[in-house]
């Protein structure tokens, strides 16, 4: 049997629980209900779509930032688990699992 060969263009890694993505950061992660969303600068003043989904895929928030700031977001009165930010910017989509404690 061969080896399989696995090939990822995605960035990012772990630093005290902040998450970096190539265009974004998501801290404290895990919650427990309020967390930032600081979106990279370049290229400035594109525009991101963030969206945030319960495992069952219903839609909880959507909000629509430019790049290059930062953002409180809140999931507070949502039940404890995991949710999964999707963020759209200039035709790329990246996906973030969020715990909810």
């Amino acid at each position: 049997m061969g080896k399989m060969q696995v090939c990822t263009t995605k960035k990012y890694f772990l630093v005290k629980n902040k998450i970096f993505l190539d265009f974004l950061m998501v801290f404290p992660n895990p919650t427990t209900g309020s967390f930032m969303l600081e979106l990279a600068t370049d290229p400035a003043g594109s525009i991101v779509v963030v969206r945030c989904y319960n495992l069952m895929g219903l839609l909880i928030l959507e909000k629509t930032f430019t790049s290059g700031t930062r953002h409180e977001l809140n999931l507070a009165g949502n039940g404890s688990g995991i949710y999964l930010l999707r963020m759209i910017r200039d035709g790329n989509a990246e996906i973030q699992k969020i715990i909810l404690q």
